[in-house]
């Protein structure tokens, strides 16, 4: 029985790719010879039902719990489609960065994804699996394209740590607040 529900969680991937290729969605900017793509994910067992975890990690409002120095603004629908204004300000390693940006809403099917793809050349994926015993497995990923700097190597050392820490603490916020 599992086996089907991570078929089922493949072919909902697959389709979300093919229905992003033929809505003609806008592309993240073109990445420069120079640039590189950077990815990652996360994944997490959440002891709270599929619907739940769903229902927290696709409102945008909840990123100012997850991260005080998140806001939101300009939110416009809901699902597929939605978008809003987002700006961040943090840091680590003793720097501090400071990025705003929009979010288009390019993939959403209930209960089991949603794919956002982000002014700031990020696209963020999120798979929930419904498990037997009324838990989730959340997916999280995303992708960066990561554009040159002119800046020194401690500096670019620090913005890409202040970002992991950022995603690390998106990731455990869904987690904390569907287990609440």
């Amino acid at each position: 029985m599992r086996a089907k529900g991570y078929l089922a969680a493949i072919l909902v991937v697959v389709a979300m790719a093919m229905l992003i290729t033929a809505c003609k969605c806008p592309a993240p900017a073109p990445a420069k010879p120079e640039s590189f793509m950077q990815s990652s994910y996360e994944t997490l067992e959440i002891k709270a039902p599929v619907e739940k975890v769903f229902k927290i990690a696709v409102d945008p409002n909840n990123l100012q719990k997850f991260d005080p120095g998140f806001t939101v603004s300009n939110i416009q629908g809901q699902g597929l489609g939605s978008s809003y204004h987002w700006n961040w300000k943090g840091g680590a390693a003793n720097a501090e960065a400071e990025v705003a940006g929009d979010s288009l809403i390019v993939g959403y099917v209930p209960n089991q994804s949603l794919t956002a793809m982000c002014t700031n050349n990020q696209t963020f994926y999120l798979l929930f699996l419904a498990n037997p015993d009324q838990t989730t497995k959340l997916i999280v990923g995303r992708q960066t394209i990561v554009l040159p700097l002119e800046a020194t190597e401690a500096a670019k050392q620090a913005a890409a740590d202040a970002e992991a820490a950022w995603f690390k603490g998106y990731v455990n916020g869904i987690k904390t607040e569907a287990e609440k």
